[in-house]
């Protein structure tokens, strides 16, 4: 959507960069990552509306390489 508002704004304690479009509000962590923090949907209600909230970013560890000796090639794969 095309962006008609930005500021800065309070979200839920955290201090969030809320863009506004024709139909769709976003905020962007304005401290720390810059990460999503919540998307809401603003059309008609026939349209849908509502919001997605996220959170916990980065708190699931990524996974790790397995050591060689753990690896099983398989001929013909």
């Amino acid at each position: 959507p095309k962006i008609t508002k930005k500021s800065l704004d309070d979200l839920n304690g955290a201090k969030a960069f809320k863009y506004t479009g024709s139909d769709t509000i976003f905020w962007i962590a304005a401290e720390g990552e810059p990460h999503l923090l919540k998307i809401e949907s603003t059309g008609s209600a026939s349209d849908g509306t509502g919001f997605m909230t996220f959170s916990e970013w980065n708190a699931v560890k990524p996974h790790e390489t397995p050591a060689k000796s753990d690896v099983v090639s398989v001929p013909g794969l």
